[in-house]
């Protein structure tokens, strides 16, 4: 490495601590009051693009450009059609300041040593999100609220318990894989370490009880979708370790019938009423909010109804109350599909699915370049978001909520990997721990991926006109064409991405 392009380096990482401590102060404002000043949004412009200078380019690019950069296109549309931008601006900066995340780490973590931060940082974060999602939480919701004792409120306490669970569904399942890595983090973070057995000791048993109280926790809450969800990331989990734990699939089935007939009699309108049983009516005020969801979709297919709106226009222009009980207003569908759709229209529900299914699509190749520690990452990051994709289907983290910076980070975690996958050979070797250089950029990539974007551009119009065009026959039927153009978007990006870089390899 030349003496220029070392300083360069150290330069550039300086200036992305200095944007990582800029985001976290704007993203903790807007925790508090829910705004972002403008002359902060500026600063960190700014210092974005003396970053750009100094590395180079804005940004390595990744195949989520598209979708991201779709869905930030699609804000000052729906902004311009909100209904209350008391409501609609903080989901705004919080998908804003979610992007900026997400291209902080796809520029930070690029190497084994880098990968030890983040693995420590989501430690820590699990940790966090824990203790102070449960002292701000409103534990009045939860049928467990007598056996919990007062805890001092570090704010007013507007956490639903439900958005607490579908926190601590990312966390758990990577938790739990860092806990299960075989001596992993031993062998490449601490084998050179003088007191290696005490640090080994403290970094199992930090990870352990965090992992017990974010456990505990979720339990406390009593957020069914999220238990749901943690209990099929961990129990994938488990099969990905160890394909034995596949036994316990059918071992399960075999109970939960055993089950339905001992409780339900094998009826299933006896089921789902005791399921239903209490004030939330969980399956039937499911059932009907979605479908008064698919009219609202249909209703405004283009640019939805606004995002953070849907409290809003629900309530006061399609229904009063559906669980007969209720005195809340509902804030989001319960799905994390039609909430998107309903918040920002079917253009982007579209580019949220090719979204995810980029990001599925590339941990098949990401499992390939790297072995213990990182493909332990790897697997906990996948069965986190699994996790959180089940709780999704019946509970919905909106775009831009407050706790959404989580899907930010675990997305960028994985396009870091994959963009860098040269900087992560198949042999966690300590030579790799070595800080690399800022590659040089090159020309002819840039000019091939902004062809791959105008092409995925069009092919995302082509797919959410034809989704629009027949929303007046089903909107059911325009959503679930709108997820099944995503994933066809999502696949075609993601062919262009690795056609382009194995074309521009070659040449080189």
């Amino acid at each position: 490495m030349s003496e220029l392009r070392r300083r360069r380096t150290i330069a550039a990482v300086i200036l992305l601590g200095l944007i990582f401590l800029l985001i976290s102060g704007l993203y903790l404002l807007l925790v508090l009051n829910d705004r972002v000043p403008t002359l902060g949004l500026s600063a960190l412009g700014g210092l974005w693009l003396v970053y750009a200078l100094l590395a180079g380019r804005i940004s390595f690019s990744t195949p989520l450009d598209l979708p991201i950069l779709g869905l930030i296109a699609l804000l000052p549309l729906s902004l311009s059609i909100s209904v209350d931008h008391a409501l609609s601006l903080p989901k705004v900066y919080g998908l804003l300041l979610g992007a900026a995340i997400f291209y902080w780490i796809v520029n930070f973590v690029w190497d084994y040593q880098r990968l030890m931060w983040a693995i420590l940082g989501m430690v820590l974060l699990g940790l966090g999100i824990t203790i102070l999602g449960a002292a701000g939480m409103d534990w009045s919701t939860s049928r467990f609220a007598d056996l919990i004792p007062a805890v001092p409120q570090l704010a007013d306490a507007d956490i639903h318990v439900n958005t607490l669970g579908g926190a601590l569904t990312f966390f758990i399942p990577i938790l739990g894989a860092l806990a299960w890595d075989g001596g992993a983090f031993d062998r490449l973070y601490l084998g050179r370490k003088r007191a290696r057995g005490f640090l080994r000791i403290v970094y199992k048993v930090v990870v352990i009880v965090i992992l017990l109280l974010a456990g505990g926790v979720l339990l406390l809450t009593d957020s069914r979708g999220a238990i749901l969800g943690v209990g099929v990331g961990l129990l994938a989990l488990a099969i990905w370790k160890d394909r034995r734990f596949a036994w316990l699939i059918p071992i399960m089935l075999l109970a939960a019938l055993a089950l339905f007939f001992i409780l339900a009699d094998g009826n299933l309108s006896q089921l789902i009423a005791m399921i239903d049983a209490g004030e939330d009516q969980t399956i039937s005020g499911r059932l009907e909010l979605w479908r008064n969801t698919l009219l609202m979709i249909q209703d405004f297919p283009l640019t939805g109804a606004g995002i953070g709106t849907y409290g809003a226009v629900f309530d006061d222009l399609y229904i009063v109350q559906i669980f007969p009980f209720a005195t809340m207003r509902y804030l989001h569908a319960h799905n994390t599909f039609l909430a998107v759709g309903v918040d920002l229209g079917l253009p982007a529900l579209v580019l949220y699915s090719a979204l995810l299914t980029i990001f599925t699509l590339m941990f098949r190749r990401m499992l390939k370049i790297g072995r213990s520690i990182l493909k332990t990452f790897l697997q906990g990051l996948a069965c986190g978001l699994l996790a959180h994709y089940i709780f999704g289907l019946f509970d919905a983290f909106v775009l831009g909520t407050k706790l959404g910076f989580i899907l930010w980070i675990f997305l960028g975690l994985g396009a870091a990997v994959y963009v860098h996958k040269g900087n992560f050979p198949w042999q966690s070797t300590r030579d790799g721990l070595a800080a690399a250089a800022i590659p040089k950029p090159d020309r002819h990539l840039l000019t091939s991926r902004i062809l791959d974007m105008l092409l995925g551009f069009g092919a995302w119009l082509l797919i959410a006109l034809a989704a629009i065009s027949f929303v007046n026959l089903s909107p059911l039927l325009s959503v679930l064409f709108s997820i099944a153009g995503g994933i066809f978007l999502g696949a075609f990006v993601l062919k262009r991405f690795r056609r382009t870089s194995l074309k521009l390899k070659a040449e080189s």
